[in-house]
């Protein structure tokens, strides 16, 4: 039975499936490539109103028109007419129209009924459409089970581009992950699960997979035929034939057992256990020579975690140039930017040199030279990296790579200093290219250069028209922040108050509380406006965790304001010996203008008396005590001086404090030698 099914199966994924309708194998080829194959074939289908609305559902697909695409697509999935085979490649071409309408859930929907409504795949051209689909709706476990599954039917898919494809999407995945896009970390909801799990666990309890192991000791070969066999049985026949012991996980498995079907024959045993393991959910882990350990992929890695992701995209990129498939310089592509991505610069320049000279008229050849400019910008070789970007401006088929190169051209100028040149390319980009998606932040960076060329007036204008033009909340925001420096350099504090409150709004995310503040701070406080601007420092303080500038800034605006309990809260805080004699001075000072002289000499006597500063808050306090006619307490805060640490100035107070005390005390002659110790005349 199980030979049968094997052979069957072989046959039907070997063969593509015709319908007067549709055709499957269609849907893996580009978009247009679909469309035009079912129109051909729909030439000799009867006129019937679902062949008519798949026939314009093509036709709209063809002229780009998603919307239109999608709603006939819709009306041909009413009919009761639509085979198994017919319905699903109808969902999955409606799948893709919504998904470039961007509406997700939708086309999460679609992917779960055609998953719970499926039995089993019928061919791999409509396992990776699903897959595809599956990554675009943001399901990438699912995405790579599926993909796996491909590529474990491989040696019976006579499509060298479909296998490209399949191994380019897995690496695409896995490097998305690697670099912390958005579709590495989103779970599936357990319906979707469900469906996934049920297409993959119609195990057939009598399949038995077959096995055999040839090649010398060295150079292991596994061929695997495998029929909705049991997982675990798989497993367990791969490690007692191929020596390697397959870890599974602890407690792994699913409400029924994963069934696999794949035609493996000759391939490495790691290989054909990872392809195996990617079709049952699991990853390859770290393992030692004997063994493979096989376990989830984690949504949170570390930095050695996503290395092995590219290292393991890197590789599936190379396998996609092995199969020879349509993809090879989008592959090569890719491999250099993986070399790239790892900090092998020099390697990556090699890739991309040898891009350029197997495809030189491809557009992969136009995206090497940006790929050769950024390592050479790494290497801080900016005049090389600006040789390909020129280099990119005279080729023919730019295809949108101008704004880019412009821009890129622009940030080399500014890494060596040049900031006219800079600015140039800039202006270039924006008054030659106003709709490319690089304008937007090329305006930013422009303002930056005119920020540092203290054109601040020419910054603010620019920066508030960006500010109304801006598609996002993103971009208006760091508009505001912009022209709110600039309107600070200039001193019109109104209308940088009146920006930065509009920068606070934006920042939802509270990404730029922090500078937001400290600039609202500095523009109040420049209006005379003392107690907005403490507001601003509190809510600093609370979200930037306090600092010794901040706190001082802070307590001093609290003196200011006349809030002495505050400023002295403040004062307690301070780990900077300077600016806590600083401010114990004047806090001092404020106490004593209000006649509280007790609280003065406490705001005195909160700094040791032992550190250097350019001004004493002891001194200060010996000084007060003498005016308050305590000659003792004066000369008990003169003795916790240290002569070493005070300025010649400071020493002759000390002297002449100290003169006045001792006269005081009816202790002439100890008055006269301070006197003449200090260079001071007598007493005061």
């Amino acid at each position: 039975m199980a030979s049968s099914r094997l052979l069957s199966a072989a046959l039907v994924l070997g063969t593509v499936v015709l319908s007067t309708t549709t055709v499957a194998a269609c849907l893996l080829a580009s978009r247009a490539a679909a469309a035009v194959e079912r129109l051909e074939r729909h030439v000799t289908a009867p006129v019937t109103t679902r062949a008519q609305a798949i026939r314009r559902a093509d036709q709209e697909t063809l002229r780009g028109d998603a919307r239109a695409a999608a709603a006939l697509y819709e009306g041909a999935l009413t009919s009761v007419e639509l085979s198994e085979q017919d319905r699903l490649a109808s969902k999955l071409s409606l799948a893709r129209a919504l998904s470039d309408l961007g509406e997700l859930a939708r086309v999460r929907e679609l992917l779960r009924e055609a998953l719970l409504n499926a039995a089993e795949p019928k061919n791999p051209v409509d396992l990776f459409e699903l897959a595809e689909r599956a990554i675009e709706a943001h399901y990438p476990t699912e995405g790579r089970r599926l993909l796996h599954a491909v590529l474990s039917l491989q040696d019976v898919v006579d499509d060298p581009q479909l296998l490209s494809k399949a191994f380019m999407a897995l690496a695409d995945s896995y490097r998305d992950q690697a670099d912390e896009r958005e579709l590495g970390g989103i779970e599936a909801p357990p319906e979707a699960i469900e469906a996934w799990e049920r297409w993959f666990s119609d195990v057939d309890d009598d399949a038995v997979p077959l096995l055999t192991l040839d090649g010398p000791a060295h150079d292991r070969r596994v061929t695997l035929l495998a029929d909705h066999a049991d997982a675990h049985k798989v497993f367990d026949l791969l490690s007692a034939r191929t020596g390697i012991y397959v870890r599974r996980p602890s407690g792994w498995g699913f409400p029924r057992s994963p069934a696999i079907t794949c035609d493996l024959r000759g391939h490495p045993p790691r290989e054909v256990i990872s392809l195996v393991a990617g079709a049952c959910g699991l990853e390859v882990a770290a393992g030692a020579d004997d063994e493979v350990v096989l376990a989830p992929l984690d949504p949170h890695l570390d930095e050695e975690g996503k290395r092995r992701l590219r290292q393991r995209a890197r590789v599936l990129y190379q396998r996609a140039l092995e199969v020879r498939g349509g993809d090879a310089p989008q592959a090569s592509l890719q491999v250099a930017e993986m070399a790239r991505l790892n900090g092998e610069l020099s390697a990556a320049l090699e890739l991309y040199a040898q891009i350029r000279k197997r495809w030189p008229e491809s557009s992969q050849a136009t995206k090497s030279l940006l790929g050769t400019a950024q390592c050479e910008s790494s290497l801080l070789r900016y005049a090389r990296a600006r040789d390909a970007l020129f280099s990119i401006l005279k080729r023919s088929n730019l295809k949108g790579f101008a704004p880019r190169a412009y821009l890129m051209i622009a940030e080399t100028y500014l890494a060596d200093g040049r900031e006219d040149e800079a600015e140039k390319s800039l202006r270039h980009l924006i008054r030659a290219f106003p709709k490319a998606n690089e304008v937007a932040y090329a305006r930013l960076l422009l303002g930056r250069v005119l920020v540092t060329q203290n054109k601040h007036a020419q910054a603010v204008v620019l920066y508030q028209a960006l500010r109304r033009d801006a598609l996002n909340d993103e971009n208006k925001l760091e508009a505001s922040l912009g022209a709110a420096t600039s309107l600070l350099a200039v001193s019109k504090h109104a209308d940088a108050v009146e920006e930065l409150l509009v920068a606070a709004a934006l920042d939802t995310a509270g990404e730029h509380t922090i500078e937001i503040y400290e600039q609202l701070a500095r523009a109040y406080a420049a209006q005379g406006k003392r107690l907005p601007a403490l507001f601003a420092l509190q809510h600093l303080l609370r979200e930037a965790g306090g600092g010794p500038q901040l706190l001082e800034q802070t307590a001093r605006a609290c003196l200011e304001l006349g809030m002495l309990e505050q400023a002295q809260r403040y004062l307690l805080q301070l780990e900077d010996p300077a600016g806590q004699a600083h401010l114990a001075v004047a806090l001092g000072d404020a106490w004593r203008e209000r006649g509280s002289y007790t609280r003065a000499l406490t705001a005195l006597g909160l700094v040791p008396a032992g550190q250097r500063a350019e001004v004493s808050p002891t001194l200060a306090r010996a000084r007060l005590e003498a005016e308050l006619g305590d000659a003792r307490a004066c000369l008990r805060a003169l003795a916790s001086l240290n002569p070493e640490l005070l300025t010649a100035e400071q020493r002759a107070e000390v002297a002449r404090l100290g003169g006045d005390a001792r006269w005081k005390l009816d202790q002439p002659l100890q008055a006269l030698e301070l006197y003449r110790g200090g260079r001071v005349g007598g007493p005061q």
